[in-house]
């Protein structure tokens, strides 16, 4: 009933995986890589192209089998991906308000929250924008 949230449990370990991925290529200065395809790696590289973590993606098919070919942006310094870090974990879930969300904007500076809302997953800028509660999955801070 009332909201359907896209990524409160399951989520956290394939978000986790992508950025790790997605880290490891950057270390070593790599342009592009292959990921596997799943539906919840589609949402979350969705939403990490929407935030400019990657340049693009787009799914190949190869022997059968479906991947990623991501393309990353490159600088010199990046440090963005070391500074994620997880609030949901499969044993604890926390829901924030709109109320609460319009306070740690106010709060939070130039980090970025992610959510996971009735609407897929959102910045807390979109999710202010839209009205919108969800589950606070983590947040990418400077």
């Amino acid at each position: 009933m009332g909201s359907n949230p896209v990524f409160p449990k399951m989520y956290s370990h394939a978000f986790n995986n992508v950025l790790n991925a997605v880290a490891i290529n950057y270390k070593a200065k790599k342009l592009s890589f292959l990921f596997p395809y799943t539906k919840k790696n589609a949402i979350i590289f969705h939403f990490i192209n929407k935030i400019k973590l990657i340049n693009t993606y787009k799914l190949l098919k190869k022997n059968n089998n479906y991947f990623f070919l991501v393309k990353l942006l490159y600088y010199k310094n990046l440090q963005i991906l070391k500074n994620f870090k997880f609030f949901t974990k499969k044993t604890q879930i926390f829901f924030i308000s709109i109320k609460a969300l319009k306070l740690l904007t106010k709060r939070s500076g130039s980090s970025t929250f992610l959510l996971s809302t009735s609407k897929g997953l959102l910045t807390h800028n979109e999710a202010l924008k839209m009205q919108t509660s969800g589950f606070l999955i983590g947040s990418f801070f400077n």
